[in-house]
């Protein structure tokens, strides 16, 4: 018997945004607590902007990118003429991804954290003002 629970996927911008606001308070909640990993509270900042970005394509009817990587997502609403006016370089969102809750991964410094959890405020914000 699989006793995993898969969550609903978002249907509406509306409900990206609610979720990437979500992921950011986990960040926030998880920064200010000294027992959680730099790297655990770097990921959840980064999904809060990919699902940011994620509802604003939405929004757009631009559909759902395949890809689930930050940087890669802002480029492609870049590319897609969504306004990206918070970063000059999409790389600038870029924290740990792929194993950044494997306890053996790497941990990135408190500065690099805050700058993804500052970064995935502005584009929440940009994000509520681009969806209706």
């Amino acid at each position: 018997m699989d006793n995993s629970i898969t969550p609903p996927v978002p249907s509406s911008p509306v409900e990206w945004l609610q979720y990437a606001a979500s992921d950011l308070q986990l960040a926030k909640m998880g920064r200010a607590d000294s027992k959680t990993a730099p790297n655990q509270v770097a990921f959840y900042a980064q999904e809060a902007v990919k699902k940011a970005v994620r509802g604003v394509m939405l929004e757009w009817q631009l559909g759902l990118a395949k890809t689930t990587n930050a940087p890669a997502l802002a480029e492609l609403a870049k590319q897609r003429g969504i306004p990206w006016p918070l970063i000059q370089d999409p790389v600038e969102t870029a924290a740990p991804q792929a194993g950044a809750l494997n306890p053996d991964a790497p941990q990135v410094a408190w500065e690099q954290v805050d700058m993804v959890i500052q970064l995935a405020d502005k584009i929440i914000t940009w994000a509520r003002q681009s969806v209706k």
